[in-house]
This record gives C-alpha cells, sequence and structure tokens, in this order.
C-alpha cells in the first residue's frame, strides 16, 4: 500500500511559520486532517501533493520525493479558478495531459459514482458550486493515481453528496489506495482510519479515532466538540 512519511516538515513565508516540525507515516487508509482555519491544513497537503517545498525536512511516497512520483498523485485543491467557458472533460484532459486515454473511461465512472454522469460535456458556468466540487473532484480522479490528497473535498455539498464523496474514497481505499483529506467537519473523524489534528501548524494528536482526539480538537477549535463528534 502507498505510504508518505513525512520528516520533520517546516515550510515558512517571510518568516512566517505556516507549518511546524511535522513527522508522520500515513500508509493507506482513509486519512483525515482537522483543525481551524488557519491550522495549516493546506499547506500541509500541498507539501503532500509536491505543490509546495518545505523550508525544512522532507516528504517521501514510498521513498520518493512527490515530484518524481506526480503521475500516482490526484490533488483535489480547496479552490481551482477555471474559465467558466471550461468543460469538464477540458479539465480532465489538461489533469491527464501526456498520458493515454484510459482517464476518460475513469472520469465516466467517477461522474456516474457522484451522480453527475451527464456532466462530462457541460461547461463549469452552467453548473451549480455542489456539481462543479463533484465535477472536480472525478476529473481529479480520473488521473488514476493510488495517492489522493483532497482538501476540504466536501465544500458546497449536501448531506447526500458527502456521503457519495465518502463513499467513492472508502472505495478506493478497498481498493489499496491512499486517501487524505483535510476538512473543518469534526464529525469526518469517525469514518477516518487516522487522524491528524493541526493547531497553528502543529501537529497534536496523530493516530486512529478513540481516546485524546475529542481533547485535542477542543483544545484546537477552542470549544467542546464532543457533543458534535456524537451528532
Amino acid at each position: 500500500m502507498p505510504c508518505i512519511a513525512a520528516k520533520e516538515l517546516t515550510f515558512e513565508v517571510k518568516g512566517k511559520v505556516i507549518v511546524e516540525d511535522v513527522s508522520a507515516e500515513l500508509c493507506g487508509g482513509l486519512n483525515v486532517v482537522l483543525g481551524p482555519n488557519g491550522a495549516g491544513k493546506t499547506t500541509l497537503l500541498r507539501l503532500f501533493a509536491g505543490v509546495l517545498r518545505p523550508t525544512q525536512g522532507s516528504v517521501l511516497i514510498d521513498g520518493a520525493p512527490p515530484d518524481k512520483v506526480r503521475a500516482r498523485i490526484s490533488y483535489v485543491p480547496a479552490q481551482l479558478s477555471l474559465d467558466p467557458m471550461t468543460r469538464v472533460v477540458d479539465l480532465a484532459e489538461a489533469i491527464n495531459y501526456g498520458k493515454d486515454g484510459s482517464w476518460r473511461k475513469r472520469l465516466r465512472e467517477y461522474l456516474s459514482a457522484l451522480g453527475i454522469e451527464w456532466a462530462a460535456e457541460r461547461r463549469f458556468s452552467t453548473l451549480s458550486s455542489g456539481e462543479q466540487r463533484l465535477a472536480t473532484i472525478a476529473a481529479a480522479l480520473s488521473r488514476g493515481g493510488d495517492v489522493i490528497i483532497a482538501d476540504e473535498p466536501t465544500e458546497f455539498l449536501d448531506v447526500s453528496n458527502r456521503a457519495k464523496v465518502f463513499a467513492l474514497f472508502r472505495e478506493l481505499v478497498n481498493k489499496g489506495a491512499l486517501v487524505i483529506i483535510a476538512t473543518h467537519d469534526v464529525r469526518r473523524a469517525g469514518q477516518a482510519d487516522r487522524v491528524l489534528v493541526l493547531s497553528r501548524g502543529v501537529v497534536t494528536f496523530a493516530g486512529q479515532p478513540g481516546e485524546g482526539l475529542v481533547e485535542a480538537l477542543s483544545k484546537a477549535y477552542g470549544v467542546d466538540v464532543k457533543t458534535l463528534l456524537e451528532a
């Protein structure tokens, strides 16, 4: 199964530390990164995906830097700026530039799994915010990577579509993929095989959902999250 290993990972911007001394190993499974706004979740996922280079420390995917195994990474950013006239299939084609045409079949399969099989030829300007999010996820997954890194994948989605997304991620995990998701929704902790809690760029919890998680989340968010986890 795929493994991401971070060692003493630090990222700074103009002297401001965004992610500090993160060491973690994530091997397969559904991994959820939780933390409040500004905790460093997006930056951490970008470091994992190779979009950013660390100021210090390292990230390795099965022993190789992310930029050496890009073909294995399917990355879903939190936000994507697109020409509104771009079609879903155009985005998928750009993501799969230089690869064989098998991505087209995968795109159809993932669009269907997310309930928008009709959207391949549609322009993003004709889709709702939720449909755009689903289409972006399907396009990213069409790359066929076994390392899936998704930043706030359920943003703009209703309860039904959130369930579809997590069911699809779980299916991919069952097929051997490593899935890493960043989210604000603490209730997703219960669906994870492993949870990382970030607070001000520092990992304050890493492990299976259970003892210690509620306390770490409550400290990170500054509120008692126990009732939310039980909802």
